[in-house]
């Protein structure tokens, strides 16, 4: 039944849409009939159409910041806090490899013995103890004599020895002292050996000299960066002819370093000294030397003086220094101005001409000196040359006595000095090293004729050379000295001795880091020369032996 009634319904919607295209066609066909019919007249146009606006007013608006909240506002936040645990496994820091520099090993003293023409023992021993960090002890013994069978009583002997030592204190000061002993022995060998001969012991001379220093200072850097000291030195000496003279020279000085750079410094000095030939003769200095000195980026300025006391005669002496980086490190010029009181005791003058006669009267040489000059670095080469005026008062002279040649007289006189010198140093390889200097003098004397045993030229050269795996050092050195003027008192008859050439070869073997042999070949050209009138050279002279550190 329900079949039946699907088919006549699909039936009917079949013929439904046959139907359905015919029912629009006659639909449409009677819209178009039904519109009226429009006219076919011509229309005329009587006024074109504008279309237009009208004026529009215009607004103006000025814009405006709006006003600024200066009102203070506190936020506060509330975070809560936690601790991240994190673990991780520290890094491995594995250092590099470096190799290290060979260190020579250190000794604390050794011992040098020797033996040389002509009869020429020799012997050296010196030990200092430096390691530990609160204190340090020293000490220095010395023998060495020489006698030219073939000169009569051209022989000399010297035995000279200190011991030193220094303490510092957990406090910050520290002190230090020593003891010393000289025996300086010589002889008057300056007479015709042809027509004249002596006993040795009737042209014995010996100067025994025992001395003592002590110092007190800082031995670390003070909390106001201030440098003290106070110390004294002192000497006893004595001769063969009954000549006695004693020194005592006390010193005290600080140092006010300012930025750790520009030290301002005073020192007091009194030296006293008493020569006794007899008599009493004092000669007693005193002085105090303030000074200042500031370091810039490429120069140096010291500004000070030097005033000196003596017999209540006041000087002032200038104490003054420029000096500037031209080129870095490779040219510097300085220029300045220093004098001061020069004491010519019977030490410092036998010390220089062992023949002195045993009496004196001891005297200041005062001294002003103007000078400058340049000196740098120009790779391998170290260099110094220097200008310099010396104006001395009172300049030591020495001329033979002219009742015994044999000694020499002490002269002062007025000397005007000009100086030209030069210093250059050279190390053109590791294992060479080349070392030159050169002192030119021009004495204008007031009222002698010459500068009686005073050098006007000196010139010395040497070099040094280490190979065999630094085992075996080489040197050789020259040294050139004009002749001296001179003359005997009396005659007032100027001459000159003759000059010095004297060419020394040297060697120094290193067996072991402890053993070492050495040679020394002294004025090979047998030059000899008289450096004090009357007093020839040794000449020719060799001086062997063994060495040992420990």
């Amino acid at each position: 039944m329900n079949l039946f009634i699907i088919n006549i319904m699909f039936s009917g919607i079949k013929k439904i849409s046959k139907l359905l295209p015919l029912g629009v066609f006659l639909l449409l066909t009677t819209l178009v009939i039904a519109q009226p019919t429009l006219p076919d007249e011509e229309i005329d146009v009587i006024k074109d159409f504008e279309a237009s606006l009208e004026e529009s007013k215009k607004i103006n608006v000025t814009p405006e910041l709006p006003e600024l909240d200066t009102t203070s506002r506190q936020l506060t936040y509330a975070l809560p806090s936690r601790s991240i645990q994190m673990q991780y496994l520290p890094p491995r820091i594995r250092p590099l490899a470096i190799k290290r520099d060979k260190v020579d090993p250190s000794y604390n003293g050794f011992i040098k013995l020797g033996y040389g023409t002509p009869n020429r023992p020799y012997a050296e021993l010196a030990y200092n103890n430096t390691k530990d960090p609160k204190y340090d002890i020293g000490g220095h013994l010395k023998y060495h004599t020489a006698n030219r069978e073939s000169l009569e009583n051209q022989r000399f002997r010297e035995i000279n020895g200190d011991l030193n030592g220094s303490y510092y204190f957990d406090q910050g000061f520290a002190v230090s002292g020593g003891l010393g002993y000289d025996f300086d022995e010589v002889h008057f060998y300056g007479y015709d050996n042809d027509t004249r001969s002596e006993l040795r012991e009737d042209v014995q001379q010996q100067f025994k000299t025992f001395a003592a220093n002590a110092k007190f200072f800082n031995g670390v850097k003070t909390q106001g960066d201030i440098d003290y000291h106070a110390q004294f030195d002192l000497y006893s000496m004595n001769d063969n002819f009954a000549s006695k003279e004693f020194g005592f020279d006390f010193e005290i000085g600080a140092t006010k370093w300012f930025n750790e750079l520009h030290p301002l410094t005073v020192i007091l000095d009194a030296d006293f000294t008493v020569f006794n030939d007899g008599e009493n003769e004092t000669l007693n200095n005193f002085g105090i030397r303030p000074s200042y000195t500031f370091h810039g980026d490429i120069f140096k300025a010291k500004l000070g003086f030097n005033l000196t006391s003596n017999e209540d005669n006041f000087r002032v002496f200038p104490d003054v220094e420029v000096s500037a980086n031209i080129v870095g490190n490779q040219l510097a010029a300085y220029l300045g101005a220093d004098g001061g009181l020069y004491k010519n005791s019977f030490k410092n003058l036998t010390d220089y001409n062992p023949f002195l006669v045993s009496s004196i009267n001891p005297v200041n040489t005062d001294y002003y000196k103007f000078f400058g000059g340049v000196k740098g670095n120009l790779r391998v080469v170290d260099y110094q040359i220097q200008a310099s005026y010396k104006i001395a008062n009172d300049l030591a002279l020495f001329v033979n006595n002219p009742l015994d040649t044999i000694r020499f007289d002490l002269l002062t006189d007025t000397v005007n000095i000009f100086n030209i010198e030069g210093t250059l140093e050279a190390n053109p390889r590791k294992d060479l090293r080349v070392m030159l200097t050169l002192s030119q003098n021009f004495f204008n004397t007031q009222n002698e004729e010459a500068a009686w045993h005073l050098p006007n030229l000196q010139f010395n050269a040497g070099a040094y050379y280490t190979t065999l795996r630094e085992k075996l050092t080489v040197s050789g050195e020259l040294f050139i000295e004009n002749g001296v003027p001179f003359r005997t008192i009396g005659t007032r008859v100027e001459d000159s001795l003759g000059g010095l050439f004297d060419v020394n070869l040297g060697g120094n073997y290193k067996v072991t880091n402890r053993i070492a042999l050495f040679l020394n070949l002294n004025n090979v050209l047998n030059n000899k020369r008289e450096r004090w009138k009357g007093y020839e050279t040794y000449g020719f002279n060799i001086l062997g032996g063994v060495t040992a550190k420990f």
